[in-house]
């Protein structure tokens, strides 16, 4: 699991020409908001932990609150569930409300967070750096300063098509509204980053803010079949592969 977890990673960046092709159609009439993330991958230098990589990520914090002029959210991600080993350590994750705002926050990041990097530099290692844009179906969620995400990589099948996506999606969201579930629910449309194509064309994120939370959640699901109501939508259209689970600390 946490080995597709890695290789989701490694590989977020890339539009390849089925993500693109549906991408590029719902733009325009895409119902849910939309922003900028991107990724790093990293591991932790000999005798570091998460521990020193909040000290760091606190004194950051404040310095991005003073000085990036547009908005920024970011959080860390430690692999929680997995059978195998995991390659890297650790997660970044940061948000903006659209890739043009990301954008200037990368450009300011370049010319001015010299520092910061350094010391970042002193706790971790990444080798991977990525970008999506985001999509956000759903947000029940009360707080995101910590919870625990599932994620799932997703395929089209070749008979889908951007309308039958769309009205897929839109079903199957309206049968989960009506559960009361506490989450929050994103997709993720890989943008820029590593070469390498994947084998999936989006990647669906579920958040709750507690692992309590999400098996209540997944008690309610199952107590109304929800299965059989995401394949009643959704089964001629693409298939989807939990890959890796997280618990996620926000940091700004």
């Amino acid at each position: 699991m946490l080995n597709q977890f890695l290789k989701v990673s490694s590989v977020i960046g890339l539009i390849f020409l089925g993500a693109s092709v549906f991408a590029d159609e719902q733009e325009e009439r895409r119902p849910y908001p939309t922003f900028g993330i991107e990724t790093f991958a990293c591991s932790y230098n000999e005798g570091k932990d998460l521990a020193d990589l909040l000290k760091v990520s606190q004194k950051w914090s404040r310095w991005a609150t003073e000085n990036f002029e547009v908005p920024y959210s970011a959080w860390l991600f430690s692999p929680m569930f997995y059978d195998k080993a995991p390659n890297h350590d650790v997660f970044w994750l940061g948000t903006s409300d659209s890739m043009v705002t990301l954008g200037a926050v990368q450009d300011q990041w370049i010319k001015t967070g010299a520092k910061y990097q350094k010391a970042f530099d002193k706790v971790v290692t990444c080798d991977s750096h990525t970008l999506f844009q985001g999509e956000s179906l759903r947000n029940t969620l009360a707080s995101t300063a910590s919870g625990n995400a599932q994620f799932f990589a997703c395929s089209f099948k070749d008979d889908a098509t951007p309308e039958k996506f769309l009205a897929g999606t839109k079903g199957f969201r309206d049968f989960v509204d009506t559960l009361g579930l506490k989450e929050g629910v994103w997709r993720w449309w890989p943008s820029a980053g590593h070469f390498n194509q994947p084998d999936w064309n989006f990647l669906e994120i579920v958040g709750t803010a507690s692992l309590e939370e999400r098996f209540a959640n997944k008690a309610k699901y199952d107590a109304s079949n929800g299965d059989s109501v995401w394949f009643e939508n959704n089964a001629d259209n693409m298939q989807c592969a939990y890959v890796a689970d997280a618990n996620y600390i926000q940091i700004k």
